[in-house]
């Protein structure tokens, strides 16, 4: 192990600024990070957890260290702990600790902002975020980044608020509605981990409440592959040994409107339960990534890290950029205490980089030469030191060789410390499910109470926790207000209960409500009460989509919505009435196979235009030797005549279009309908990437999810592929296919000629786009953030055309400017001009 950094440096390293460490994200791993650098800037180093990193022997950089967190709430919350936290009054307050009430972070060198990371520009290592408490954009600059920002799920999984207090008030009241269920009876949606201990905590602090499970599957935690199915079946037997009825291989659609306030809701098969509340526990998680450089990301937005928590190689400054936690694409399963781990390798990773590079600085004064080594395992000879705006030479430690370097005068110029890395891990798991627990440690399955004592404790590990990130366990300071929340809902559950207590609730044999072949159905005791839920908070699965258009396109599009539910109801618009009738009939028999809750029934366009989300099929084909330009005079009055129909819309409703030529008719969308812009896109180039994505596939022999490429500008004639951006597994094309074994230009022919080769042969695509359509849906209802190549309105060039964007509930997010080659740049540009003159064609012909 090498010696201990000197206690003393030359001055000309001890007057520069401190290192600038950001830190973005508080939870497990960003707070976890954080205490990692407070204790290596005091001398102090925690070694207990893994043997393999460097040890430091108290070494401190000369420059000193600043770190600044940046995080969307005012404190850390124990997400582990949400089931019992929202499920019993005791737990919650504490369940979140303020950063302002931790002694231990109050130092001049520790800074908390509360704000939303916006945009990482990795090159000029700048971060641009919104001031939650200004509401303003601003910048921070930085030397290394730790990304810590995890997945985005729903409430009550993980609370969706800014502060302590905004939080207690919204933690209590769902206790409150939990224990104030109208008629005794709770249900749970979902058969995930989420939803398991939700259902047995409900159990286990309200015995007088009935608890039920719905999971859609025949299996609980079916979404979880890599766990044995002996650990799924002994999680299910404990969890009705707790107490909870368990329902498999229904889906449950919860019905927007209630019934004397209480929820309806609709298994796959008919059966109906009532609620006095639903806690919907099912997964619709988004990795929060949409502010790093799209070549960093897999398709589902996960970071491709190194083994050594830094970002993939190709990316400017790569190693000067670590990410951690469940945003990683890593093996296992993700889990709070993985993301701790790798925040320990990621500040000493840091950490090595920093004395590193004051230890070669001092080096380099010495001797006034040095030679630049290769980075580690990137193969290749890395570029010339560039200096940052003091004037400091900066280099992480992974761009330099650990071999033992000589300079001119036999110096060592190895760095001090090696990096670490993190491993490979496998899939284990641990449940608490109400007084019990089980665990599979990748061996063995185990379970029993006083395993719950030794891993859980009785408050989901929360102790345990604070205890080894070293945070106090105390409570937060804010006792008036909270104790007047507190003292509301005590009035809200006193004044249920008075009403439970006074009304007669029916009880029936539970086979009298549910089918007597209801195989599915687990439960303790043979009756449950007959009524049921909800002061559910608004979910995709209380939303309507309509479809215009009941043709080929518009039909398969309603197919798609019900094979892969995102939504309660489809409504299908369509002037041809017998047409659209015929439909439904034949789609409503694919709502009875058992995998969807979809319901699809027929609409006027004024309904549609109330809508979540409206699809835009409705147009005429182009007929053999009619004009680009008659088939676009041709669909704008069908389009105008749709959209003057749905007047007035949905403030919030998203326009999706479709219909050809999807560029044009999205622009006159907006244009027509007086929506924000950022609410209006349509199809555009999304399926003529996934296209072109196949082809590659097909050509490399990998899966098209591990290819990303884009089809830029219109979607038609004039469409762009992006050549200079393709990358194979985050590796640039030409070092996957050699030149001479691919044919850019046929490629890129036979991707755009794709759709003409189809429709010549069997008279329509609508599969694709049907596909398609569902998938932005998908990411618009559940607001996954996600970046996509749909056609939207681009200031740049004054009309809507495919480039990619983030899409989340509210339609356009923003767009992300592709680093194109000249040729590529000014492609688009052609394609923007050649749409803008049919544009103003069309608008002449309109006057």
């Amino acid at each position: 192990m090498p010696s201990a950094l000197p206690p003393t440096f030359p001055q000309e390293v001890t007057a520069k600024r401190p290192w600038r460490i950001l830190i973005v994200g508080a939870a497990y791993g960003g707070i976890t990070a954080l205490m990692h650098f407070i204790d290596l800037s005091n001398g102090k180093q925690r070694l207990d957890h893994r043997a393999d990193v460097p040890n430091f022997e108290g070494a401190v950089p000369a420059r000193g260290v600043d770190v600044t967190v940046l995080d969307e709430r005012d404190g850390f919350f124990h997400s582990v702990g949400a089931p019992l936290a929202h499920v019993s009054k005791p737990h919650t307050s504490n369940s979140w600790k303020r950063f302002k009430d931790q002694p231990i972070l109050q130092r001049p060198n520790v800074h908390f902002i509360l704000g939303s990371m916006q945009q990482l520009d990795c090159a000029a290592k700048s971060a641009t975020y919104l001031d939650i408490t200004t509401n303003s954009q601003k910048q921070l600059d930085y030397d290394y980044v730790i990304i810590a920002t995890g997945i985005r799920r729903q409430w009550p999984v993980v609370p969706q608020v800014s502060t302590h207090v905004e939080y207690v008030r919204e933690g209590l009241k769902h206790v409150g509605s939990v224990a104030g269920a109208k008629n005794g009876v709770v249900v749970v949606v979902g058969g995930g981990a989420v939803g398991i201990e939700f259902a047995a905590e409900v159990s286990l602090h309200h015995p007088t409440i009935r608890t039920i499970l719905v999971h859609s599957r025949s299996q609980l935690l079916s979404a979880e592959p890599l766990l044995p199915d002996a650990f799924k079946s002994r999680a299910l037997k404990v969890l009705q040994k707790e107490g909870v009825e368990v329902i498999l291989g229904q889906r449950a659609y919860v019905a927007k409107e209630q019934k004397d306030d209480l929820a309806i809701i609709t298994l796959t098969d008919g059966r109906v339960l009532e609620a006095g509340f639903v806690i919907d526990a099912r997964s619709t998680s988004t990795p929060s990534t949409s502010f790093l450089p799209r070549e960093a990301l897999t398709e589902e937005g996960y970071v491709k890290a190194t083994h050594f928590m830094t970002l993939p190689s190709h990316v400017p400054n790569h190693a000067s950029h670590f990410t951690i936690g469940d945003i990683n694409d890593w093996s296992g399963i993700k889990r709070a205490g993985n993301a701790m781990s790798m925040a320990q390798i990621a500040s000493v990773n840091v950490w090595s980089a920093m004395l590193s590079d004051e230890h070669s600085e001092k080096q380099q004064s010495n001797c006034c030469s040095s030679r630049l080594s290769e980075s580690v395992g990137a193969g290749s000879q890395t570029p010339p030191r560039t200096a940052d705006d003091d004037g400091v030479q900066v280099k992480a430690l992974a761009d330099l060789s650990l071999d033992d370097e000589k300079d001119e005068n036999n110096q060592s110029l190895a760095p001090l410390f090696p990096q670490a890395q993190f491993p490979d891990i496998p899939a284990v798991m641990g449940l608490a499910i109400g007084s019990n627990t089980v665990t599979w440690d990748g061996t063995d399955v185990k379970w029993g109470k006083e395993l719950m004592a030794a891993t859980f404790g009785t408050d989901l590990g929360w102790k345990g926790t604070l205890r080894h990130m070293g945070l106090s366990s105390e409570e937060n300071v804010e006792v008036a207000e909270i104790a007047n929340v507190e003292k509301q809902v005590d009035e809200v559950v006193r004044a249920e209960e008075k009403r439970v207590d006074n009304k007669h609730v029916e009880k029936v044999m539970v086979e009298e409500l549910l089918s007597p072949s209801a195989k599915n159905l687990h439960r303790p005791s043979a009756r449950y009460y007959s009524s049921t839920s909800a002061r559910m908070s608004q979910s995709s699965l209380t939303s309507k989509i309509a479809v215009v258009g009941a043709g080929d396109v518009g039909s398969t599009v309603a197919y798609s919505l019900i094979l892969n539910p995102v939504a309660s109801e489809i409504l299908l618009i369509d002037p041809k009435e017998e047409v659209r009738d015929a439909q439904i009939q034949d789609l409503s028999d694919a709502t009875y196979h058992g995998n969807t809750t979809t319901q699809i029934r027929a609409a006027e366009h004024k309904e549609a235009g109330q809508a979540d989300i409206i699809v835009i099929t409705a147009g005429a084909p182009q007929k053999e030797g009619e004009s680009r330009t008659d088939l676009v005079g041709k669909n704008l009055k069908i389009l105008k005549s749709v959209i003057e129909d749905m007047k007035p819309f949905n403030e919030s409703a998203i326009l999706l279009v479709v219909a050809n030529p999807v560029d044009i008719l999205t622009h006159f969308a907006a244009k027509f309908s007086g929506l924000p812009k950022t609410q209006v896109l349509g199809s555009g180039t999304f399926l003529d990437s996934a296209r072109l994505r196949g082809i590659l596939a097909s050509k490399a022999g990998v899966a098209a999810s591990s290819i990303d490429a884009y089809v830029l500008g219109e979607h038609g004639e004039s469409q762009v592929t992006a050549w200079s951006g393709v990358t194979i597994g985050g590796v640039p094309l030409e070092q996957v296919i050699s030149a001479q074994d691919i044919d850019r230009d046929a490629i890129a022919t036979q991707t755009k000629d794709k759709a003409a080769t189809i429709s010549d042969a069997k008279g329509a695509t609508n599969y694709g786009v049907g596909g398609v359509a569902m998938s932005i849906c998908k990411s618009l209802l559940y607001d996954e953030k996600i970046i996509r190549p749909v056609s939207h309105y681009v200031e740049e060039y004054g009309c809507c055309l495919s480039m990619p964007a983030v899409i989340g509930r509210k339609g356009i997010l923003r767009t992300i400017k592709m680093p194109l080659n000249e040729e590529e740049k000014q492609a688009v540009e052609k394609s923007a001009k050649s749409m803008l003159d049919i544009i103003k064609d069309a608008e002449k012909d309109e006057e």
